[in-house]
């Protein structure tokens, strides 16, 4: 019978390049070495900046400033966590995510002063610290 011998090499950590070789010991003529660029991102986005929120026509606006994914994977998206704390902690809720710089949501179910907090996430599943909150009253009348 056949018998094939894989060896992987995986050096470094970031940017780096995996080589695979496989060697058909059966047969010498059959050995094949081929590489693959992979990245190791173990680095969160800087934390979204210039939070700000408003209020208009029964509607909560937030919309802040990109944040930006030195480490190579890029953010992907961004969680936005509603609460009635300016403390970013237990009473915060994800109240959406988004790909943009910018989220909206009803004001039907909110009253009082509220308080948005922004997450910025990357395609390798890191998240930020949570963003200084923007807040915004929420008044019955404004409904």
């Amino acid at each position: 019978g056949q018998t094939a011998n894989v060896t992987f090499n995986v050096t470094g950590t970031a940017n780096d390049v995996l080589t695979l070789n496989v060697n058909d010991s059966a047969i010498a003529a059959h050995t094949t070495t081929g590489s693959a660029n992979f990245l190791i991102d173990s680095v969160a986005p800087s934390i979204p900046t210039g939070v700000r929120a408003s209020v208009k026509a029964s509607r909560v606006t937030v919309n802040w400033t990109a944040s930006s994914d030195g480490s190579g994977s890029g953010v992907s998206s961004y969680e936005v966590y509603r609460s009635t704390s300016s403390t970013f902690g237990g009473t915060a809720t994800l109240a959406g995510t988004v790909t943009g710089t910018s989220f909206q949501e009803s004001t039907a179910s909110l009253s009082g002063t509220v308080y948005y907090f922004v997450v910025a996430a990357d395609k390798a599943g890191n998240r930020s610290a949570a963003s200084i909150p923007a807040s915004v009253a929420i008044s019955t009348k404004r409904r």
